[in-house]
């Protein structure tokens, strides 16, 4: 598992067979969960046996926003800039400089960049 620089989070789960990254300057919000693994397999033989259970890494890119109560499912990439609504369950890749939301969680509309040199003059 690997954790940026300056990543906020506040009471949140994270739970890592195979591998997820975190990328710099990341806000996590309360009680949210963030899944590499199903814990267990489908077949009930392979349950029992602990054995079969898939995993899939994670990737959360910079500057990405996880709101409260949010679930990050295995396998998933959050490009660097997203912010994800609180509540939502992330069970596929959501793209860069994207407000995504809801149950399974999907996008919503893109972010358009800031032009921060403009802003700041």
């Amino acid at each position: 598992m690997t954790i940026g620089d300056r990543v906020g989070m506040t009471g949140a789960a994270i739970f890592c067979a195979t591998g997820i990254e975190i990328g710099n300057d990341v806000q996590i919000g309360a009680n949210a969960n963030i899944y590499d693994t199903d814990f267990h397999a489908l077949d009930h033989v392979d349950r029992r046996m602990g054995r079969n259970i898939p995993t899939a890494p994670v990737r959360i890119g910079d500057d990405v926003w996880i709101g409260a109560n949010v679930t990050v499912l295995k396998g998933v990439t959050i490009g660097s800039r997203a912010v994800i609504a609180a509540g939502s369950v992330v069970t596929s890749d959501i793209a860069a400089d994207t407000l995504a939301g809801g149950v399974p969680c999907k996008a919503i509309r893109s972010l358009k960049p800031i032009n921060h040199e403009a802003v700041d003059s």
